[in-house]
């Protein structure tokens, strides 16, 4: 699984520790989450995952980078879930 980290354009923030926090919180949660939803129907360790986290309001969405296939079977219960 991978995060993009999307931070705002404007910012002079350093967003480090603030990614420190989302991931740790956020990471379990995804998982769980894939657990659910696919029932081992994907890789293993969920590299073929990737996420986008908009550091500004620390909401998260599936990044298009993640297979089509994932996507679809993932983003109806991802909207109510995230």
């Amino acid at each position: 699984m991978k995060f993009n980290w999307i931070a705002p354009s404007n910012s002079t923030v350093n967003f480090d520790q603030h990614k420190l926090r989302l991931e740790y919180q956020l990471r379990p949660k995804l998982v769980q989450f894939l657990l659910k939803e696919l029932e081992e129907e994907c890789c293993v360790d969920f590299s073929c995952f990737v996420f986008d986290v908009y550091l500004a309001t620390g909401k998260v969405a599936i990044a298009q980078e993640t297979p089509e296939v994932f996507t679809t079977k993932i983003s109806k219960g991802f909207k109510t879930y995230f």
